[in-house]
This record gives structure tokens, C-alpha cells and sequence, in this order.
């Protein structure tokens, strides 16, 4: 019998951009079931000014989530980072998958919530483990002859700056008008 894999993505996605779309496209065709747990602040920021609900609410526009394989849950920030990795092991154990994870990554050296996950890697008892790092080398889009990273930074920016085509490119268009919509009531 072949064991089961869920690939894990833990990432703000405030907003979600189209390479955040890419890698889940990419773990559906590589993996049984995919976990998508969005990182959450207490309180809303510059960096996090869309909550779990409204990210949520754009990533099952673009992906038929009530199908058994893809799972949008959110993971708190937590002062401890221990309780945080417990907090992650009870929602991965709650969705009853499989024992075979893959963390998937853009930056595995020097992501905090993945290294918080390595530096606890004993309570994930039972579980075999990889990670998988994202080459970001290609994800880039052409603004009149510059490349500019695909990143939530830059849509922010974007955003703020009302520069639709970097917005346009960027950002898939089942989820731009409401996006437009939830940043003008930040105002």
C-alpha cells in the first residue's frame, strides 16, 4: 500500500499572488492532499491588513476547496514557538492525513516558521518529514522592461500606489476586484 503525502504551505498570502496559486497547482498533481494554513497576527498591520477570512474567501475563488484533497485552515502566531508547533501538529492531526509531510518553501534557511518547525521536529512523532524549497528565481514579472519579484510586498505596494499593472500581473483576476474592494476599506 502506498502512504499517503500532504504537502504543507504555512505563508501570510496577505495578499495571494499568483505564484502562491503556482504551488498549490503544483501540490495537487505532486500529492494526495494539501494543507494551507495561513499565518495570522493578533492585529492587523501593514504587512498583514487582510485577515484569515478574506484570504480564505479569494484562495476558494481561485481553487474548488470542497474537494477532499485541499484543506485552508489558519495558524495563529504564537508567542511560544513550541506552542506554535504544537498548535500546527494538532490541525495536521485534526484533518487525519497521512504520515508522509513535505513543508514546502520559498526560503528554507531563513524562514522563521520553518525553522521553528526544524528546531521542534521531535514532536512530530510518528510523521517522516521533507522539505522543499521553491527556486524564486523565475518568479518575476516584466514591468516596461524591469523585473519586479512577485511578492505580497509588492502588491501591497501596488495597491497603495494604485498601480494596476503590476496588480494585473500579479494577481489572478478572479480575486482582483474584491481585492481592490477589502484595501479601499482600509483606508
Amino acid at each position: 500500500m502506498l502512504l499517503q503525502t500532504t504537502w504543507i504551505i504555512i505563508w501570510r498570502m496577505n495578499p495571494p499572488h499568483i505564484w502562491h496559486q503556482e504551488l498549490i497547482k503544483i501540490s495537487f498533481r505532486e500529492n494526495d492532499i494539501t494543507l494551507v494554513f495561513i499565518g495570522t497576527k493578533k492585529v492587523k498591520d501593514n504587512k498583514n491588513p487582510f485577515s484569515f477570512e478574506q484570504i480564505k474567501k479569494w484562495l476558494s475563488l481561485v481553487f474548488e476547496t470542497s474537494k477532499p484533497h485541499i484543506f485552508i485552515d489558519e495558524i495563529k502566531d504564537n508567542p511560544s514557538d513550541k506552542n506554535w508547533v504544537l498548535s500546527l501538529i494538532k490541525k495536521i492531526e485534526d484533518k487525519k492525513t497521512g504520515k508522509n509531510i513535505v513543508f514546502y518553501w520559498w526560503d528554507l534557511e531563513n524562514d522563521y516558521a520553518i525553522n521553528c518547525i526544524k528546531s521542534y521536529s521531535e514532536l512530530f512523532q510518528g510523521y517522516n518529514i521533507s522539505y522543499e524549497e521553491l527556486d524564486r528565481k523565475e518568479m518575476k514579472v516584466n514591468i516596461a522592461g524591469q523585473d519586479i519579484d512577485i511578492s505580497g510586498t509588492n502588491v501591497r505596494l501596488a495597491l497603495k500606489g494604485k498601480n494596476n499593472e503590476v496588480i494585473d500581473k500579479m494577481v489572478d483576476k478572479r480575486i482582483i476586484m474584491d481585492l481592490f474592494f477589502e484595501y479601499n476599506k482600509l483606508k
